[in-house]
């Protein structure tokens, strides 16, 4: 875990990928991004995710990490938990070991509990990366159902994509900047061939550790063939912040951090032992009252004054212990 929030933190560019059993409700393909959103929001809250992979890369540069998390929530061999039963099967057939990752996967609870201070209270001190996708709505999702757990996902598209922007930052949509090229309806694999994008992992072509890594090489791709201005963020025509499928609304981000800016306050410290907020505590900078048999106070969520691009300041309020 050191090592994975480690380039979490140094990374410029990550590439995401998850796996999960299948789709409870099938979303008609010509349906409005609002629809979509619903079906996911029900999709994502009642399925358990089966993998995780971060892909971290510099653009240019061949030498790329990627790590994959397998995750022990989901039983296949329990009816309790929802699944589509073609879609457990075809996992199974490209190499998911549902057994071993019941015995010795990651709880997601425990991911979350790792995560969820490094994105939601440390953000404001360190520029986040660009997060990388292929089709990804359903990915960013369910990395952002680890980050606000136990919480539900927000019930509108509009609050979905403010979450991300808040959260995660500025996000691409490799299957979005396929229609620069003629691919916008291909899959990933036939986009990679095509693009002659080889797949350097030795792992099945349909787990996440491996899509991960092809997305960022396709966007390494593609990125000469799409128009400057369409990759900076913020603008009407900007393709960074549109998610495949949910075009209605885009991840705006306000005023990003440029990758030379230094905080002007020293960085928070967090104790593990204290729960990170919900995001709606967090997003609407509520008091949070925290009580432990050792530890008496207040931790507070403010936006800071002082400087704009510092999103939230960490205060303490400590009382000693009696």
């Amino acid at each position: 875990m050191p090592q994975l929030m480690a380039a979490l933190r140094r990374a410029p560019y990550v590439a995401i990928d998850t796996e999960f059993p299948g789709f409870i409700v099938q979303t008609p393909r010509q349906a409005s991004g609002h629809r979509r959103y619903a079906d996911l929001r029900l999709n994502g809250q009642r399925l358990k995710i089966v993998q995780l992979a971060f892909s971290f890369f510099v653009p240019g540069c061949e030498r790329r990490q990627t790590w994959q998390i397998n995750f022990r929530d989901f039983d296949a061999a329990s009816p309790s938990d929802e699944r589509w039963d073609e879609s457990v099967e075809m996992l199974r057939g490209e190499g998911v070991d549902f057994e071993r990752m019941r015995r010795d996967g990651v709880d997601s609870a425990l991911l979350s509990s790792h995560l969820q201070p490094f994105f939601l209270l440390f953000s404001g001190w360190r520029p986040k990366p660009l997060w990388v996708t292929f089709h990804g709505a359903y990915d960013v999702a369910d990395l952002a159902k680890l980050l606000i757990a136990p919480e539900p996902l927000p019930p509108t598209l509009l609050e979905f994509t403010r979450l991300l922007a808040n959260i995660l930052g500025r996000v691409v949509d490799v299957k979005h900047l396929a229609r620069h090229v003629g691919g916008a309806h291909l899959g990933l694999r036939r986009l990679a061939e095509t693009l002659a994008v080889a797949n350097s992992l030795a792992t099945s072509a349909h787990q996440a550790d491996s899509q991960s890594l092809l997305a960022g090489k396709i966007y390494d791709v593609l990125v000469p063939c799409v128009p400057p201005a369409r990759l900076l963020s913020g603008g009407q025509d900007s393709d960074v912040g549109v998610l495949h499928g949910l075009e209605e609304e885009r991840i705006v981000v306000a005023n990003p951090l440029p990758p030379t800016w230094r905080p002007t306050h020293p960085p928070p410290t967090w104790h593990p032992r204290h729960p990170p907020p919900t995001w709606q505590q967090w997003q609407g900078f509520l008091p949070l009252n925290i009580p432990t048999p050792t530890f008496r106070g207040q931790y507070f969520i403010r936006q800071c004054g002082a400087d704009p691009r510092a999103f939230f300041y960490f205060d303490q309020h400590f009382a000693p212990p009696r």
